[in-house]
């Protein structure tokens, strides 16, 4: 459960205050200063912005956007589209924390579904159609596609071969393979004279 904190709390160890209160099943909730805005730390290449923690690749606009706001240097719409955009840059849990709390985060240009391209990552920049189709509907969809195609393509073949006001019809050749007579046939390398 989340709860609103004083700000005079902001200042307590987290031996006395912080770790019990998270074992109390609360979380607390905090507001940044102005200078706290923007870039907060980083780890392992991941950037920790506004208290979540991005791709490296997170456009400079994005991560300014509140200290901007607060700067009086955009307006409150372009502040919405910024933090809007921002979720696809947004690193994703890879697991559910461990019995310590600390939890294991996944960049989102890996995975099975990346949502942002990054040049560290080579497989987020291949094009959609090199991409594996997954899911039942997206794969229903893909087959209803073949199958109409192989449905024209044979169509487009048989009226080829109707009778057209300057071409008589013609009769498509066979594929089908014509065996020899039985009584044509000799075994290999036997003959047949005496």
């Amino acid at each position: 459960m989340a709860t609103p904190a004083d700000l005079e709390e902001l200042t307590a160890l987290p031996e006395t205050f912080h770790i019990p209160l998270l074992d109390l099943g609360y979380r607390p909730i905090w507001d940044y200063r102005r200078d706290q805005l923007g870039i907060q730390g980083s780890h392992a290449g991941a950037l920790l912005v506004d208290g979540t923690w991005y791709c490296p690749n997170i456009p400079a606009p994005l991560i300014t956007a509140t200290a901007d706001l607060l700067n009086k240097k955009i307006d409150r719409t372009t502040w919405r589209h910024r933090v809007d955009a921002r979720p696809a840059y947004r690193l994703h849990p890879k697991a559910a924390p461990d019995q310590r709390g600390a939890r294991r985060l996944l960049r989102p240009a890996a995975g099975t579904h990346p949502t942002a391209a990054c040049p560290i990552k080579p497989r987020s920049l291949e094009r959609s159609r090199t991409r594996r189709v997954r899911g039942h509907a997206a794969q229903s969809l893909l087959l209803a596609f073949q199958l109409a195609h192989a449905n024209h393509r044979k169509l487009a073949a048989w009226l080829d071969t109707l009778q057209t006001a300057t071409q008589p019809a013609r009769r498509r050749p066979t594929n089908r393979y014509t065996p020899n007579k039985p009584g044509n046939w000799t075994p290999r390398r036997h003959s047949t004279e005496p």
